[in-house]
């Protein structure tokens, strides 16, 4: 089971976060899911589709590389880094999110996320202000 649900979440992240293809909310998110660090991204599936579908249009460029995933019961753990861009700048951060997975999908989520580079750091702390 531990490895079922790491491979979901992988594919989840390579899909959305690598791939940009929200589509893949739908099938591994569920609808009533929770999204507990939600400063940013609505607690809910079309909340999270939303804010995506918004950040890859202010972010043309990104994506991810995963670093490490780790399971335990019905929990997934990864650390991964992210960066994004547009025409004007770079950003470039640190997460760990973790995901509790049950029959395939994605039920509940929580993060940390450190911006790497003093000008990454201050776009995330700004971030709420600037809508993005």
């Amino acid at each position: 089971m531990h490895e079922h649900n790491k491979q979901t979440v992988i594919e989840f992240y390579q899909r959305v976060f690598a791939e940009r293809d929200l589509s893949a909310a739908d099938e591994l998110i569920c609808e009533d899911y929770k999204q507990h660090n939600n400063v940013f991204i609505p607690p809910t599936r079309d909340g999270f589709k939303g804010y995506f579908q918004q950040y890859f249009k202010m972010f043309p460029k990104s994506g991810t590389q995963i670093e490490k995933v780790c399971a335990e019961g019905d929990h997934v753990f990864l650390y991964a880094t992210h960066w994004a861009a547009n025409k004007l700048f770079k950003v470039n951060y640190k997460v760990i999110d973790i995901y509790r997975v049950e029959n395939g999908v994605l039920l509940e989520h929580w993060d940390t996320i450190e911006g790497i580079g003093l000008f990454s750091r201050f776009m995330y702390m700004i971030k709420p202000l600037l809508r993005l």
